[in-house]
């Protein structure tokens, strides 16, 4: 399993988390080099060590249409595109017109530089890139500037504060990751530390929740079809495999158990009922994976030494401990468990559901059991933001409000709300 791979992945991931942060501008830039792929590595690290990843949950979920009608990213007011929050908001036909108008106005200029970018030469693309300093290219910073405040000319003061009160403990959330912005707002070890037992717990009860949902469709499938799909699982791509177990670890993938990655689920190990000798075995496997992961990671980083690789057998070795420490039964179960994870994963395919002959009523109770389950998830992320946010003081939470509207739109004065 690359490690590395799966990284430099969640290294971009992290490159646009918080949603505020600076985001890259333009047509996708040249393959960046290696300096700058190790600073995104590290910084990507240094924020999951910190807590595990707090991505949080829209109100609404997004269909691929909606999606696609999305090609201005701005990260300001970015509900506002989406049709259930301008029908929240109480938005006008004359509203509507004119948010359209900007969005399509936007995407033209952007499409503008984006053919001027590659009509450069790579010598010059890499020398742009390289001004940049890791930022937004300058046109696309004045370019977001420029649709927030649109959108906040055409909203109203109302509908322009119930966007800014939704937003922003999940913006101030975003933030905290930042070692540099927590510096500045005073936060102290102990909040630190509220906060990651926040997002643990949060992330521990995603994970009941998906293992939920796994066991719920799992049930809605015929016997013919369960049997069909072993065979529809092996064909599972690796890096999804890793991904997507990766997000309900909330990338803290130090917690992996090497072949069994399941039981660095808190709900997993409960559903287990490890004994206590069982429990410190399993965290001594984990560390000396972690540990084995780590110094590749340093020798990685450094210029000079040899980069190694765990030994060829490390995995399969731990694995065999696993194996041993748990009975036949815990074996199982634990199986079951992974299994239906990845049938959860390879229905989310269309030409998978079609493999195994999902019907039309299947294919409904799929999405009515996907609305549910977002509900649930939107529910528990808003009750652990609110936690969150408890834990900094009042002015903590003003100084983060004032940084929210500054990264806004730009360095203008805020807009008075």
């Amino acid at each position: 399993m690359r490690f590395f791979s799966v990284i430099l992945v969640l290294a971009i991931c992290f490159a646009t988390f918080p949603v505020l942060a600076e985001q890259p501008g333009g047509s996708p830039p040249p393959r960046p080099t290696k300096r700058a792929a190790d600073d995104a590595m590290r910084d990507a690290m240094a924020r999951v060590r910190f807590a595990p990843m707090w991505m949080p949950v829209p109100r609404f979920s997004k269909s691929s249409n909606t999606e696609n009608a999305l090609p201005i990213p701005a990260a300001a007011y970015s509900e506002v595109w989406q049709p259930q929050w301008q029908a929240e908001l109480g938005l006008s036909a004359e509203q509507k017109g004119k948010l359209a108008a900007i969005n399509a106005k936007a995407v033209a200029d952007a499409k503008d530089h984006a053919e001027q970018f590659k009509k450069l030469s790579p010598e010059e693309q890499q020398a742009q890139v390289k001004a940049w300093a890791g930022k937004s290219a300058p046109w696309r910073q004045q370019l977001d500037n420029e649709v927030c405040r649109q959108i906040e000319a055409v909203l109203t003061p109302q509908q322009l504060q119930t966007l800014k009160d939704f937003s922003f403990p999940r913006y101030a959330v975003g933030l905290l990751y930042d070692a540099k912005v927590r510096q500045e707002i005073g936060v102290q070890p102990d909040q630190e530390n509220r906060f990651r037992r926040i997002a643990k717990e949060r992330i521990a009860r995603f994970q009941a929740a998906s293992m939920e949902r796994a066991e719920k469709q799992w049930s809605m499938l015929t016997p013919e079809q369960q049997a069909a799909l072993p065979d529809v699982v092996k064909r599972q791509g690796p890096t999804s495999a890793v991904l997507s177990i990766a997000w309900e670890l909330g990338f803290q993938l130090d917690a992996f158990v090497p072949g069994y990655p399941m039981l660095a689920e808190e709900p997993v190990r409960e559903r287990l009922a490890l004994s206590t000798e069982q429990q410190k075995q399993l965290q001594s496997i984990m560390a000396d994976s972690a540990a084995r992961k780590e110094k590749e990671r340093q020798e990685r980083f450094s210029r000079t030494a040899q980069s190694s690789q765990s030994p060829p057998d490390s995995e399969a070795d731990a694995k065999k401990q696993v194996e041993a420490i748990l009975t036949p039964q815990q074996l199982k179960t634990l199986n079951e468990i992974n299994f239906r994870r990845q049938v959860a994963l390879a229905l989310g395919y269309p030409e998978k559901r079609k493999t195994v002959g999902i019907t039309a009523q299947q294919e409904a109770d799929f999405q009515r059991l996907d609305k549910e389950t977002h509900e649930q998830l939107f529910r528990i992320d808003q009750e652990m933001l609110g936690q969150a946010m408890q834990i900094l003081t009042p002015h903590q939470r003003q100084q983060l409000r004032e940084e929210i509207d500054r990264r806004m739109c730009g360095d203008s004065p805020a807009k008075p709300e």
